[in-house]
């Protein structure tokens, strides 16, 4: 599944594939806070997300992103909302349900928080994570 995203990023020329996962659980979704590290946009949320090992599947990728910076399991891939590229980066995001989300825990990031997706735009995001949610909302409108 999702193979071809695999193929055609690597047709044209990109370096690193990163999967991002958008966990909702009770019409929120999960937003992490990074650890505050000098120039390495601290303070930020951002989405569960990896850079996909060579080799690896794209819901091995989602699964292994969940796991660690959230403890939280994959049960099933929703969805597909699209990509975003930058420099030699690619970046696909992908709805995901996960199977228990009150034993989330946030080891590499400062805490967490689950939102309507509506205030999630509010929050100190990346344009390209702003845009997906945007993307996101108008689906599950």
């Amino acid at each position: 599944m999702y193979q071809n995203l695999i193929k055609e990023a690597h047709e044209a020329g990109i370096k690193n594939i990163i999967v991002s996962a958008i966990v909702r659980h009770n019409d929120n979704i999960l937003l992490l806070e990074r650890n505050v590290k000098p120039g390495e946009m601290s303070g930020l949320y951002e989405l569960p997300s990896t850079i996909l090992k060579e080799g690896e599947s794209i819901q091995q990728g989602l699964q292994r992103a969940l796991i660690e910076t959230t403890g939280l399991g994959l049960v099933d891939v929703m969805a597909y909302l699209g990509h975003h590229d930058t420099g030699g980066d690619r970046e696909y995001y992908f709805v995901v349900d996960v199977d228990d989300a009150f034993s989330l825990t946030t080891p590499n990031h400062q805490g967490h928080s689950f939102v309507d997706i509506q205030e999630a735009v509010g929050y100190p995001i990346t344009k390209q994570v702003r845009d997906t949610l945007d993307l996101f909302s108008k689906l599950v409108s």
